[in-house]
């Protein structure tokens, strides 16, 4: 009995160890999982963290855009009809402060004659997705009207449907047609009425007033061609502008698919977005360089002329390129005449017109390498610069179109360096708006010399 007892007595001694073992070891596998959790979280966390640095970063850029853009902008909760934000470009164009505008019906305030002057009219227009007027009458507050391009888009915020209605004056293109007009209407005139002496004149007097009609309408030819290019230029630098809202925000995407954060990406689907990245950024370059030569041939480019230091300024612009001389192997030298110190110019268009030349000169280098030598020296009342390579230089004959807009010398030279054919027209014209001159000279497979020279004093008008 007593062996029996003490055996059962073991047994159940045991059976009492197994089940206090039983919860710890549960309390281990419980402790284990919520570890797992809390790093899963914390994951989730700085996932979350992340995507609001993201969209932090995009809402800073579009608030940048938002402030600086040359546009009046227009946001309207599309349900209420409500002035959400309007832009400082559109508050000056407009007259009226910030706050009188914000909150306020968009037909309350009666800036449009023909839209949205009422409810009505304002719900026709929230029911279309697009919607573009070329040419509408707005009413500023004190009462002048302006004609202006009306375009309104609707998009879907944080779950709320906005209305963006982007506003641009045209008031002065339509100033401008109104004179091309007068400009045809007073040929016709002229040409009646010369039409009428010749019918009463001798023939001597004939020919002589033929003579006189012809430089008359040469003349007004002239002026009506000098205008034209002016709107084309005017067109150009809208058409620009316009292009490189949606393109700045093409590559502001693709910096985010870069980036990962809609998803890690196949090396396919990289190697895609790269060709993306790279083609917008060389659009832009080419908008970019559209909407300053269209400034420069518009006669909207001022020069703003200052007393500086050539061989401090040249020094300055090389820190821009000493990256690509890297890349490419390239060499850089420089040679200063004691005697040109200062001159009297543009210090921000003297660096472009110098990078333009230098940027050439590194990219056509031989893949060799090779060196770039800058040479500043006094030339009378001019300051001579020169940019000298030992590229593969130029062809004799295309030395003459270097300088011409859109001009690509060779299809193969072109597919195989780039270019937007426009840095040396631009660069044409910023020398000689500082009044001075520059040309080209070049030995096939040695090299190029570009020189420019510019006034050492400011350009007398």
């Amino acid at each position: 009995m007593k062996y029996e007892v003490g055996e059962s007595s073991v047994y159940l001694g045991a059976s009492k160890v197994k089940d206090k073992e039983k919860p710890k070891q549960q309390l281990i596998n419980e402790l284990a999982e919520l570890r797992q959790r809390i790093a899963e979280l914390e994951k989730s966390e700085k996932g979350r963290r992340r995507a609001d640095e993201i969209l932090q970063v995009s809402e800073i850029r579009y608030r940048l855009l938002f402030e600086t853009a040359q546009d009046g902008i227009l946001l309207l909760d599309a349900d209420t009809g409500d002035i959400i934000d309007v832009n400082p470009f559109l508050v000056n164009m407009l007259g009226y402060s910030h706050e009188e505008l914000l909150g306020k019906k968009l037909w309350e305030i009666g800036l449009f004659k023909d839209i949205a002057v009422s409810k009505t009219a304002f719900l026709e227009l929230q029911g279309n997705e697009y919607v573009r007027y070329d040419d509408l009458p707005l009413e500023t507050k004190d009462g002048r009207s302006i004609d202006v391009e009306f375009i309104s888009n609707v998009y879907h915020v944080n779950h709320t449907k906005v209305i963006q209605c982007n506003i641009r004056d045209i008031t002065g293109h339509r100033r401008l047609e109104d004179e091309l007009k007068k400009y045809r209407e007073h040929l016709e005139q002229v040409v009646e009425e010369r039409t009428a002496e010749l019918k009463e004149t001798n023939e001597l007097l004939q020919q002589d007033i033929i003579e006189r009609k012809k430089a008359e309408e040469t003349r007004i030819e002239n002026e009506r061609l000098a205008a034209a290019d002016r709107a084309k230029s005017e067109f150009l630098a809208n058409m620009s502008h316009e292009l490189r809202t949606p393109l700045n925000s093409s590559i502001g995407f693709s910096e985010l698919l870069k980036q990962g954060i809609a998803g890690e990406l196949s090396e396919k689907q990289k190697h895609f977005v790269d060709n993306i990245f790279t083609s917008n950024q060389f659009l832009l370059t080419l908008i970019n360089d559209i909407l300053d030569l269209s400034k420069i041939e518009a006669g909207k480019t001022e020069l703003a002329p200052e007393k500086m230091s050539v061989p401090v300024t040249i020094k300055e612009t090389l820190t821009l390129i000493k990256e690509k001389t890297i890349r490419h192997k390239v060499l850089l030298k420089t040679e200063f005449d004691p005697g040109l110190e200062y001159i009297e110019a543009d210090k921000q268009r003297f660096k472009q017109i110098l990078f333009n030349l230098l940027s050439n000169a590194v990219k056509f280098s031989k893949e060799e390498g090779g060196t770039v030598t800058i040479k500043a020296k006094k030339d009378g009342d001019m300051a001579k610069i020169s940019v000298s390579d030992t590229g593969i230089g130029i062809k004799g004959e295309n030395i003459g179109r270097l300088f011409h807009k859109f001009e690509q010398l060779e299809s193969g030279i072109s597919q195989k360096y780039g270019g937007t054919g426009l840095g040396l027209a631009i660069t044409k014209q910023l020398v000689e708006l500082h009044g001075g001159k520059i040309w080209a000279e070049s030995k096939f497979g040695e090299g190029s010399t570009f020189t420019f020279t510019l006034p050492i004093g400011a350009k007398k008008e």
